[in-house]
């Protein structure tokens, strides 16, 4: 009797290693304290170093790993968001009741605050970079437009008018939308804004929310909307390559963004989409390119509510004329051969960094660091890295 109740221990041990729950759990990582906690700005680089900030206080890492807090000029106030030219790097503070952008000269250590044309639009809400330039999203009652930096121009005129970006007058309550992005394809700048742009009533005289992306030819300084389909409500856009522009929407779906048009694809995140995208590159196969983009399956966050956050990838070629790979969808890490990580552990990646609603990807030019390390911020944990083969906080 004894012996038949070791067998059947051992035969229910081997099945339950075999099961998947089991080995999904086998697969979970010790997480770290992270170094920079709560729920980070974006990343960008600037002079050889990438930044980020939480609260307060902007960090800055280089291939030496990250610098002591003291070492890195602090702009003052609560850092929102983060962006970067040849010249300046950028931040976008609120200080008591009010929100300003400081830059930060490469050859000096002194932040300065810069001014211009905003009007009534003194809410600065978001700062996006595109092809060494930077612009500016803002709202005034419920209204939005965006601006752009002048980086030639001194500090107190830096932020420019764009001529034909809507402004609400009179009865006319036409305007931008809220700016969630901003791309190059090397003749035009692209803004993506989100589904807030008023155009018509429905039979409920309610207001109808367009999304549009806005075409810029910054020589002539003029806007003008390439896009304005219902329902779309599009949460971000980024350059694939230098030619091939793709924004999202919040039912992740891909559109094509070229000059004069925006083409809906067949690829689609099947889950909702935050806005967050970035490219990875293979360090050692620069021919292997990935776009990521953080999904959101769940408007409340929770680490029990199963593994709907974390990202998706999507294999690109910019030898294809949209710059995505021939029958390409998004897929989980680890689960094809080309992934952000290594081993085909679709596991670990869901055990870990899976868990976590993510607000931003970045991974570093080799001028930061030839490791080309991947990051990502999170909603509620800090920052997070991909080293040694798993995902877990930065320390």
């Amino acid at each position: 009797m004894k012996n038949q109740l070791f067998f059947a221990a051992v035969l229910l041990m081997f099945a339950a290693c075999n099961d998947p729950i089991f080995y999904t759990i086998s697969q979970e990582v010790e997480p770290k304290d992270p170094r920079i906690n709560g729920g980070p700005t974006n990343f960008t680089s600037f002079n050889n170093a990438m930044y980020v900030a939480s609260g307060n206080t902007l960090h800055r890492y280089t291939k030496d790993g990250w610098d002591k807090k003291e070492k890195v000029p602090q702009p003052d106030g609560r850092i929102i968001r983060l962006a970067a030219t040849g010249n300046y790097l950028y931040a976008l503070c609120r200080k008591d009741e009010s929100t300003v952008i400081k830059r930060y000269p490469n050859k000096s250590n002194k932040w300065e605050e810069i001014g211009g044309e905003t009007g009534s639009y003194k809410d600065l809400q978001s700062i996006y970079e595109a092809g060494d330039k930077v612009f500016i999203g803002a709202e005034n009652n419920d209204f939005f437009t965006f601006f752009r930096i002048d980086d030639s121009a001194s500090a107190n005129a830096a932020i420019k008018k764009i001529t034909g970006v809507p402004i609400p007058k009179g009865e006319n309550k036409e305007h931008a939308g809220e700016l969630c992005g901003a791309a190059f394809n090397g003749s035009y700048y692209y803004l993506c804004t989100k589904d807030t742009y008023v155009m018509e009533k429905d039979k409920d005289d309610k207001d109808i929310g367009i999304a549009g992306i806005f075409q810029l030819d910054i020589s002539a300084n003029t806007a003008s909307r390439i896009d304005s389909s219902k329902d779309k409500g599009f949460t971000g856009i980024i350059n694939l390559d230098d030619i091939n522009i793709a924004a999202i929407t919040r039912e992740g779906i891909l559109y094509n963004v070229k000059a004069g048009s925006v083409t809906k694809t067949n690829i689609s995140m099947d889950s909702m989409s935050n806005g967050a995208l970035a490219i990875w590159t293979h360090k050692d196969k620069p021919s292997q390119r990935l776009l990521l983009a953080a999904r959101q399956d769940s408007l409340e966050y929770s680490v029990y509510t199963g593994y709907t956050y974390g990202y998706l990838e999507l294999e690109l070629d910019s030898t294809k004329p949209n710059g995505i790979k021939d029958g390409a969808v998004f897929t989980e890490p680890g689960k094809k051969a080309i992934s952000s990580i290594e081993d085909s552990n679709n596991d670990l990646y869901k055990s870990t960094i899976g868990k976590h609603p993510v607000t931003h990807l970045f991974q570093t030019p080799d001028d930061v660091d030839s490791k080309r390390i991947l990051f990502a911020s999170t909603q509620k944990s800090g920052v997070w890295s991909y080293r040694e083969r798993e995902w877990n906080a930065e320390e």
